[in-house]
């Protein structure tokens, strides 16, 4: 379904990420885990566009989309949040929800969901980090991506909230979408990967059966 071949990157000559290879099949749930500066959001916003890479290439569905926009890989199915919620600063965040009318209700029963109905007419520099993270996440499945890249989810949130947002992540990812967690709490990867991998000096690994989704 999505393919990571031999990919490389590096910044200023530093090499991030070497010689990446993953292949993440129809309804995966992957998390990957590593230390601060080792990688994960790197990797993350090489396959959704947002970095170029040094060597290496993206598949999906055999297409090649290395070197595609960000907006392009987004139209294909691959949604994703950031590290650090990004939300335009003049504009309140009901009108960032999506921009398909269509999914309207649907992004506003998610909403309702996750308690965050409250906040839809704030300015996103009016509403705690912790609100904003949830947006991003309700944001990313209202297009019940094919591809789900979260990075950092639970960042803000309490354990109690933690759990009901894995539980939300769960229930309304489809059966045959694809999860890649970055997260460093473990509750979260235990609740929602099958499959993890560990980076680490740009170097990936798989950790065998370490969750059970």
């Amino acid at each position: 379904m999505f393919e990571i071949k031999n990919l490389s990157i590096s910044f200023g000559g530093i090499s991030v990420l070497k010689n990446i290879n993953l292949t993440i099949d129809k309804g995966d749930r992957i998390g990957i885990s590593g230390g601060n500066g080792s990688g994960k959001s790197t990797l993350i916003n090489a396959a959704t566009g947002f970095v170029s890479s040094s060597l290496g290439n993206f598949y999906f569905n055999n297409h090649k989309t290395s070197n595609l926009p960000p907006w392009e890989i987004h139209q294909l199915g691959i949604s994703r949040t950031f590290q650090n919620a990004r939300f335009q600063k003049s504009v309140i965040l009901i009108e960032q929800l999506t921009l398909d009318t269509s999914k309207k209700k649907y992004a506003l029963e998610l909403c309702s969901e996750t308690g965050i109905m409250q906040y839809l007419h704030k300015f996103p520099t009016d509403v705690p980090f912790q609100v904003l993270k949830k947006f991003e996440v309700v944001r990313a499945l209202t297009v019940s991506p094919q591809i789900l890249f979260l990075d950092e989810p639970s960042a803000g949130l309490t354990n109690s909230e933690l759990i009901e947002m894995s539980k939300f992540i769960k229930n309304r990812l489809p059966t045959n979408s694809s999860l890649i967690l970055v997260e460093h709490r473990e509750e979260m990867m235990k609740l929602l990967t099958s499959r993890t991998f560990k980076l680490e000096q740009g170097i990936i690994t798989q950790i065998v059966d370490k969750y059970h989704a």
